[in-house]
């Protein structure tokens, strides 16, 4: 089997047939080759990307690749129910994310039906089965009403990422709300919480790669 890469870029690429009709092929790319890819996808979409704080074709190449493909999250959609049901196979499921090079490993309460004990004790175990090598998030539902209490048992069992909403609002019942979320971690238990609008955030990232220069 052949390929192009980048368009100039030719290999033979091995291929290793798997059961059910799947197969396995491997890609190695030159570091060099890759680099140029890289470089002309970011000559061709500049002009075409927005971001807020800069003008069109004015973002630096570290900002759109730091936006667009340096940074994986990895939701793992219904992960606290699917533990319940087979805890070998959800953690093989954040450990393989985690292989694969997501940064953040995001645990979601898809149905919002558990409880906090529960909740911290899971976030808790997945933290020590991935060696705190990735950050932990939490993604919690309203459907019990203890979406913010989930969030914060979560944070207090490793999690260092919470993704909610103001006010809870959000599908079905809602998502936690940041509005008490925040306070709660900030004040009652006095962790460094930061809360940035995303504007500010990319503003940040800029003027630091602006001094890095």
């Amino acid at each position: 089997m052949r390929v192009a890469v980048g368009g100039n870029c030719k290999m033979s690429l091995p291929m290793e047939k798997l059961e059910h009709n799947m197969a396995k092929i491997t890609i190695e790319v030159p570091c060099e080759e890759f680099e140029k890819a890289v470089e002309r996808a970011y000559q061709k979409n500049k002009n075409r990307i927005s971001i807020p704080g800069f003008r069109k074709g004015k973002v630096p190449r570290q900002m759109m690749e730091k936006m667009y493909g340096k940074e994986v999250f990895f939701d793992a959609e219904h992960f606290f129910d699917g533990y319940k049901a087979n805890p070998d196979y959800a953690l093989s499921c954040v450990e393989t994310a985690k292989e694969a090079g997501a940064t953040r490993i995001i645990l979601c309460d898809t149905n919002g039906s558990n409880l906090s004990n529960y909740i911290y004790n899971v976030t808790k175990i997945v933290d020590k089965h991935l060696n705190k090598e990735v950050i932990i998030g939490i993604h919690a539902h309203n459907d019990s009403e203890c979406a913010v209490s989930n969030s914060v048992a979560s944070v207090q069992g490793g999690a260092r990422q919470v993704q909610g909403t103001i006010n809870g609002y959000g599908e079905r019942c809602g998502n936690s709300n940041l509005c008490s979320v925040v306070p709660i971690l900030k004040l009652k238990n006095e962790y460094d919480v930061a809360f940035k609008s995303f504007e500010e955030a990319v503003r940040n990232d800029a003027r630091q790669a602006v001094r890095q220069k």
